[in-house]
């Protein structure tokens, strides 16, 4: 009983809930360079990180930090991880 009053709850969410995915892809762009992020403001920004970023092995975007900082971490895959060196605004 208890299961279908919390399933009765979460149907209107679910229903109208996105897949963080396909929010992600217009916000995040990466290239072997730069990472390019849009926040919800619209304003874009540059981020290089420390590593060469290979496209193909991207399985994931996590900031491990809650803020992007210079010096925060970001997860691409289980294995592959890199820092953040210069976060720059786009014009």
């Amino acid at each position: 009983m208890k299961k279908l009053i919390l399933c009765a709850l979460l149907a209107p969410s679910l229903a109208f809930a996105q897949v963080p995915v396909i929010t992600l892809l217009p916000i995040v762009t990466f290239s072997p360079e730069i990472i390019t992020l849009k926040d919800k403001a619209g304003q874009e920004y540059y981020v290089r990180t420390d590593c060469n970023i290979d496209t193909s092995e991207i399985e994931q975007f996590k900031i491990v930090s809650r803020t992007l900082r210079e010096g925060s971490r970001i997860k691409l895959s289980r294995t592959k991880s890199c820092k953040v060196t210069e976060i720059i605004e786009a014009a």
